[in-house]
């Protein structure tokens, strides 16, 4: 089963205010005790900028658990963002484009796509099927969930609550990898 993080940044001043936690979330998206999760992809998605940074776990590379080693992809993702670049490649497996969201994801009626909400239900009763793909979106702020459901446009949108508490996103992301681990185990 695939995994798609995307973590919805408002923009640029947010992303280098709240640098470590961004890191954080490249780590916690794809590290595992031996080596990197290779059918997860993480989106960086900047809704001012209207900007999208994709990593790609079967392609990345020199990726490291602790924010100092990969403070200078965060840098990268600064100059592009700041840039009049249309596309880029940043470092192996890590991409960057200008576009809406939606134009860039692939639904199928077997991804199911979970957004992080407080008025979600708990993540540990949801009842779906293995699903082909899974979709999980994620922001530092607060987004109404119709603004999502704009941006995404697509089917089997489910809010979700992944933790009791307010938890940034690095955190939720290790929380829902736990969960999909455990339901959906393959080996």
């Amino acid at each position: 089963m695939k995994r798609l993080f995307i973590v919805i940044i408002r923009n640029i001043d947010e992303f280098k205010e709240y640098y470590p936690v961004f890191s954080r979330c490249i780590s916690s998206s794809f590290m595992i005790s031996h080596g990197l999760r290779e059918n997860v992809l993480l989106f960086f998605y900047f809704l001012s900028e209207k900007t999208i940074i994709r990593f790609l776990g079967n392609r990345l590379r020199q990726i490291r658990p602790d924010e100092q080693s990969l403070y200078g992809i965060i840098k990268k993702i600064i100059r592009f963002v700041e840039s009049d670049r249309k596309k880029g490649r940043l470092h192996t497996g890590i991409l960057a484009y200008r576009g809406n969201l939606h134009n860039f994801l692939r639904l199928d009626k077997q991804t199911y796509i979970l957004v992080e909400d407080n008025k979600g239900i708990d993540i540990r009763k949801l009842k779906i099927s293995k699903p082909s793909r899974v979709i999980y979106i994620v922001s530092l702020s607060y987004l109404d969930f119709s603004t999502i459901k704009k941006m995404v446009r697509g089917n089997n949108i489910l809010r979700v609550k992944t933790s009791i508490e307010s938890l940034f996103p690095d955190n939720l992301i290790v929380l829902v990898n736990n969960e999909l681990d455990r339901r959906f185990y393959e080996e």
